[in-house]
């Protein structure tokens, strides 16, 4: 049992560290003073593990003499601190409520997360001018994604945000900035009042209503679309609302226009070999292979996020497939569409365009 022990031998300022640390809850801010005096550390000594990363894990800076505690005292052991102090560190990204983060164009202070997925969390943040925004800071889980696309990951998240900026359509999530912290990079977006899947966890929402949300979504598609974009993963998570205008959101795993079938792959592989949270809307055609996908996969998803809409729930993939999904509404040119939309062969679902003119006829 030797081989799974973890060693909790430390120094005498590190148990005096330990110590400190557990005196404190997340949040709280103590002064460099504090520390030094706790520990019996001299302040060049405090600076010197901070320089070496040894302290990340436990600390942030806030200003030049203050820091904000990062873990709960109540959690820490003495190994946690043993193992932070036993070699040369990378830094360590720990984002809390007023971190802050220094874009190409302006200077962000986080508030709260707001999401998080196998390759990046998503923050609540106010700019420098005071306006509020989300960023969203690549943080792979490796227990999530194959190490073998790990570094395609990264550069499909550095193209987002260099291709997302030029992006420009009201129906398009904004993107405002980029940057990097601790070699993590990030890239600043407009924030939403709420995404479609908060809305729905109230519940269904009516025909009129559901009209709209699609029509934007058309709307978003067809622009990308006409730049040789396809999403990929459009689902209510992605869609946010913006007052009464719906945008496509989170463009992580769009297939643009110049991204070889290396890139496309990227970041849709995990540890099971699928997308996790989108396995429901994913057309029958990218569930067999991500990279082999046209504009058409967008609006199998696109149905089966309406089909949502109206009933609260994602029909199974064999329903879809069998053609057996029953009716969501009792409109029966909503119904056809819907079914039209989510047909198993590509070929056989509407372009687009059709749909628009389509939702729009049954709008007006």
């Amino acid at each position: 049992m030797r081989e799974f022990q973890v060693a909790e031998r430390v120094n005498r300022g590190q148990e005096r560290f330990f110590l400190f640390l557990t005196r404190h809850g997340v949040g709280d801010v103590v002064t460099e003073a504090d520390i030094v005096s706790a520990t019996g550390w001299k302040a060049s000594t405090l600076r010197t593990y901070r320089a070496k990363n040894y302290t990340d894990p436990f600390l942030t800076r806030v200003s030049s003499t203050q820091y904000r505690v990062l873990r709960d005292g109540r959690s820490l052991s003495r190994a946690d601190v043993s193992s932070s102090f036993t070699q040369m560190r990378p830094g360590v990204l720990v984002l809390t409520e007023g971190t802050n983060m220094a874009g190409r164009l302006g200077r962000y202070t986080l508030i709260e997360e707001i999401g998080r997925g196998a390759v990046a969390h998503v923050w609540s943040a106010r700019s420098q001018v005071d306006e509020r925004r989300a960023v969203k800071i690549m943080m792979p889980r490796q227990d999530l994604l194959d190490p073998k696309v790990l570094k395609n990951v990264g550069k499909r998240f550095a193209r987002e945000s260099r291709n997302g900026m030029e992006l420009k359509h009201r129906h398009v999530v904004t993107c405002r900035d980029v940057g990097v912290v601790k070699s993590n990079p990030f890239l600043v977006m407009d924030c939403a009042d709420e995404s479609l899947h908060s809305r729905l966890a109230r519940g269904p929402i009516d025909v009129r209503q559901s009209l709209h949300v699609v029509t934007c979504c058309l709307s978003g598609l067809g622009y990308l679309h006409e730049k040789g974009c396809i999403h990929r993963d459009i689902k209510p998570h992605n869609i946010l609302r913006f007052r009464e205008r719906w945008v496509l959101g989170d463009l992580g795993i769009v297939q643009w226009s110049d991204m070889s079938e290396e890139f496309t792959s990227a970041a849709t592989i995990t540890r099971s070999s699928m997308q996790l949270g989108s396995w429901y809307y994913m057309s029958p055609e990218q569930r067999r292979s991500p990279h082999d996908v046209g504009a058409r996969s967008d609006v199998y998803a696109l149905g089966i996020t309406w089909y949502q809409m109206l009933t609260g729930r994602a029909p199974d993939p064999a329903e879809a497939g069998a053609g057996v999904v029953p009716p969501p509404t009792e409109i029966d040119p909503i119904n056809n569409l819907i079914l039209d939309m989510i047909r198993f062969q590509a070929a056989d679902r509407p372009t687009v365009d059709k749909l628009a003119r389509m939702v729009g006829d049954l709008s007006s």
